[in-house]
């Protein structure tokens, strides 16, 4: 059965009395006290029930965490109760650990992708701009497409050419010097 260590965080008694009452558990695992009665007990309203309640530290005994088996940390009774509902979840820390390891991952792999492009595109990292000579007709069509402004694009990827509302021609779209080296390379 699962019960609760309450840590007072305030040194104030009738803080401490209303945590108290929160979060006493009978021997069925149920509280006590509902905090409507807690508070009619007490002559204060349920807001202020709950905001005194959560001037502690819990920690719950008898359910352990599945994946590190340390104890969980509840801020409230409605964390409780679910907890009671769903033992085999994991604790805080562990989500928050898997949370940053996944992260982690994410930022290697984002790492690893950009290697990999500035490897088979060095210029790509380089600062200066690629000479025209060095470009395919695909890549120069991507690249107009790329930096194209009229219909909104140019955000950083390459819209699909037939969802263009006019057709894209080298000739409107590039310089004239362009044009001339992609003529010249056939």
């Amino acid at each position: 059965m699962a019960s609760v260590n309450v840590f007072h965080v305030s040194s104030d008694e009738s803080v401490n009395a209303v945590v108290d009452a929160c979060w006493k558990i009978t021997d069925t695992g149920a509280f006590a006290e509902s905090v409507a009665d807690i508070a009619r007990r007490l002559g204060i309203n349920q807001a202020q029930v709950s905001a005194q309640a959560k001037r502690c530290h819990v920690e719950v005994s008898g359910v352990d965490c599945q994946t590190c088996g340390g104890a969980f940390v509840v801020e409230s009774r409605t964390d409780f109760a679910e907890l009671l509902r769903h033992p085999s979840r994991p604790c805080a820390e562990c989500i928050e650990r898997s949370a940053d390891e996944k992260r982690t991952a994410e930022r290697e792999q984002a790492d690893r992708r950009r290697r990999l492009i500035d490897s088979r595109y060095p210029a790509a990292n380089v600062g200066k701009a690629v000479p025209i000579e060095h470009l395919s007709l695909l890549e120069s069509l991507a690249l107009a497409a790329w930096f194209r402004t009229d219909e909104g694009l140019g955000t950083g990827s390459p819209p699909a050419i037939d969802s263009l509302a006019e057709p894209l021609t080298p000739a409107r779209e590039l310089t004239i010097d362009l044009v001339k080296a992609l003529f010249e390379r056939g």
